[in-house]
This record gives C-alpha cells, sequence and structure tokens, in this order.
C-alpha cells in the first residue's frame, strides 16, 4: 500500500488480524485509526514519508509492541512513547518557568 497517495485507513484494516507486515509509507495519512490495535501479529508496520504532525502518536501505539519506521529508521513504540512523553515533560517544565 505504499506510495499511493492515500490519505484515510479504514478501521476495516484493523480486522485483517493475520497481517503480520503493514507497509503505509509515502502516503498523505495523518492520522490512523485506534483500530489497528487489534493487529497483533503486526511485526512491521512502516508509516514513514506521511503527513503526521511532528508530535503525532498513533493512539494504537499503546497496544502495538512492534517495529515501526516512521522517520527512516526502525523504532519501537516503546521509544516512541517515551519520546513523547520526554517532550511533554519538557514542555510542562518550560511552562512552570514561564510563570515566575
Amino acid at each position: 500500500l505504499s506510495d499511493n497517495c492515500i490519505v484515510t485507513i479504514p478501521k476495516t484494516l484493523g480486522r485483517i488480524f493475520t497481517l503480520k507486515c503493514l507497509d503505509l509509507s509515502g502516503n498523505r495519512i495523518s492520522k490512523l485509526p485506534n483500530e489497528l490495535s487489534n493487529l497483533k501479529n503486526l511485526q512491521t508496520f512502516n508509516i514513514s514519508n506521511n503527513k503526521f504532525a511532528d508530535d503525532y502518536v498513533p493512539p494504537c501505539a499503546v497496544d502495538l509492541d512492534l517495529w515501526c519506521d516512521i522517520i527512516g529508521k526502525p523504532v519501537t513504540w516503546d521509544q516512541l512513547i517515551e519520546e513523547e512523553l520526554h517532550k511533554r515533560e519538557n514542555n510542562e517544565g518550560s511552562a512552570d518557568q514561564d510563570d515566575f
């Protein structure tokens, strides 16, 4: 499904329970349906080169433990979530400092 100018992913994709590899790279996707968390057999998930916001973490990321290529190199969802939490902690700290 890579490089097809896809804008949205149907929720029904989350019903293909035997899916092991999903390459959605090179499209125009800006968000993913939560139903993708049903893909428990998914081992490879590539969503690089899409239209996600810089700080976007897919809601289904918490439920999927797999390798993901978002920024051109393989990372785990745990790494992405940890990075997002770190960003949020830094932003909260900056906001606190601005109050003084």
